[in-house]
């Protein structure tokens, strides 16, 4: 993993976005952590890690923190692109949730929407991929479109529509006008909902980002 320490410099930032009570996004959590111990963090244990965040008196609050373990742990291993249930805990965590493997969880379709932003977003700092859609493989894709599909979307949100569109069609029976339904006050509310969410979480994201170079 190639560190990005020496592409940003404010390490103060890098200490108040770690140390932030609030929702910080996992982009700006993962570089501030990479840029305080040098890459390190890549290699460290878990406890290493922690240890040497609280010495630097910018230990992450337990959400936040939660967020900067799933990001190292889902760009050493990709396995959320093609199980399931590594998804949906990736999920759970990138969006503030308890991440709890045993326990199948319906996420939002704007979690699912903003998760993979967010992911798309690590890989694209990191690993130079600016979009994984056609990496995703069937288990997680089904899990998408089930989401979707429980919260009474007759639509997938923009950016899930070339990952699992096959899938949803396969679970959404058709109403009788798919245009009158589209249409509809309930779903374009929805889809506001969702395009508002993730216009805010690239706002916040941007906003933490700006403050480390």
């Amino acid at each position: 993993m190639n560190s990005l320490a020496n592409k940003y410099s404010n390490t103060e930032a890098a200490k108040d976005i770690l140390s932030n009570e609030g929702f910080v996004p996992a982009t700006p959590l993962l570089i501030s952590a990479d840029m305080l111990t040098g890459g390190s963090c890549f290699v460290w244990e878990i406890d290493t890690l922690l240890e040497e965040l609280d010495d630097l008196d910018c230990l992450p609050e337990a959400s936040n923190r939660d967020r900067l373990l799933a990001s190292i742990a889902l760009l050493l291993n990709p396995g959320f692109l093609w199980d399931a249930q590594g998804f949906m805990c990736v999920a759970q965590s990138i969006t503030g949730k308890l991440a709890v493997p045993e326990l199948w969880e319906p996420l939002s379709p704007a979690a699912i929407a903003y998760t993979v932003k967010e992911i798309e977003s690590l890989y694209s700092k990191y690993k130079g991929l600016n979009n994984l859609d056609a990496l995703y493989a069937e288990e997680p894709k089904i899990y998408m479109a089930g989401c979707c599909a429980n919260s009474g979307l007759a639509k997938l949100p923009t950016n899930l529509m070339s990952i699992c569109s096959n899938q949803f069609n396969r679970m959404y029976s058709l109403p009788n006008s798919l245009e009158d339904e589209l249409a509809n006050s309930v779903q374009l509310r929805k889809h506001e909902e969702v395009d508002a969410y993730l216009k805010c979480m690239h706002n916040l994201r941007s906003k933490f980002m700006s403050k480390l170079k």
